[in-house]
């Protein structure tokens, strides 16, 4: 059994990590999930990167991190908005850890 960091995201990002998941656990895969939250309400409770220090720990814990579409600020003196934001570009540094659940 696979331990792997499950990100759901904003806006539509629930609805295609649920998909996601399923067709994963349909087929049978050996995984253990561990839920984190990023983006849109992790900035507005105040943390201006939309990642948690912990969610961070569970993610290089893991080793495996499967991400949904988020909502976080470009910059620190915006309003939260879907794009390519802070906390994505930091992920996308650890790329063996990081693979983005996409519409197909």
């Amino acid at each position: 059994m696979t331990r792997i960091t499950v990100a759901k995201g904003d806006g539509t990002g629930p609805e295609i990590m649920n998909a996601t998941l399923a067709i994963l656990l349909a087929a049978d895969a050996q995984i253990e999930l561990d839920e984190i939250e990023v983006g849109e309400q992790v900035y507005l409770a105040g943390n201006m990167s939309g990642i948690s220090t912990e969610s961070w720990d569970v993610i290089r814990r893991n080793r495996v991190f499967l991400e949904a579409p988020i909502t976080t600020p470009q910059g620190r003196l915006q309003k939260p908005q879907r794009h390519d934001s802070e906390n994505a570009g930091a992920l996308r540094r650890y790329p063996a850890l990081h693979e983005p659940a996409s519409v197909c």
